[in-house]
């Protein structure tokens, strides 16, 4: 996945999350960490790949033009073609030093190309939002959802939801983990707005510790949410 597509996929999801019901959220923290940690990964993996194949490739290709063939230091071995000894004829060094030259030169590339490919393939393969989660949608009883619209609507502004968030929060919380995880918040989201399907519930729920209670009443309160 390119940062095309990537960034069309954030923008498709705020769109839906908006237009296909209410109070949903279009990326779960989580799932926004994964996608970030995955495009680390292709960006260094590109990043090295391409500066170690441009910082190699001078040395690499332009070792010929500092091939010194005559000089005070360069000592030519003649072959003793009188006695039979044709070990060291002419060229022979040279056709060494090519083989040995462009087999690292092949080597050179063929690595840096699969860490740069490679980066890319691994993003590529993970970099999937997991919108399916096993859930029941029928998580709370009738007394438990009443205290909840209660809650919020006690929630007449952003000072008055601070003081009720947490207790809504923990009731939200049913098995007491200490964070709100996507089932829960796909109950929620039915609770507060029963028009919301359970495919929406379940796609735009997101996870959120209760220590972040402040942040649910500033998502709440945000005129762009919901």
């Amino acid at each position: 996945m390119g940062a095309s597509e990537l960034w069309t996929m954030v923008e498709t999801r705020e769109k839906e999350s908006k237009t296909q019901g209410k109070y949903g959220e279009p990326f779960d923290a989580f799932q926004a960490m994964k996608y970030f940690a995955l495009t680390l990964v292709v960006g260094m993996g590109t990043v090295i790949g391409a500066f170690s194949l441009g910082d190699t490739a001078v040395k690499i290709l332009s070792w010929y033009d500092e091939y010194e063939s005559t000089g005070p230091d360069v000592v030519v071995i003649k072959p003793d073609y009188e006695n039979g000894n044709k070990e060291y004829a002419d060229g022979d060094a040279q056709l060494h030093d090519l083989i040995f030259h462009f087999t690292t030169m092949g080597g050179a590339y063929v690595l840096f190309s699969v860490i740069a490919f490679g980066a890319h393939v691994f993003g590529y393969l993970h970099m999937q939002y997991l919108d399916t989660i096993e859930c029941d949608l029928n998580l709370y009883d009738d007394a438990t959802k009443a205290q909840m619209l209660a809650a919020r609507a006690g929630f007449t502004s952003l000072e008055a939801c601070y003081e009720g968030i947490r207790g809504l929060m923990a009731l939200v919380d049913a098995n007491g983990n200490g964070y709100v995880d996507r089932c829960e918040d796909a109950n929620l989201l039915q609770v507060f707005d029963p028009s919301n399907t359970d495919a929406y519930a379940l796609k735009f729920s997101h996870t959120q510790p209760l220590s972040t209670w402040k942040q649910r009443c500033d998502t709440l309160f945000n005129p762009l949410w919901g």
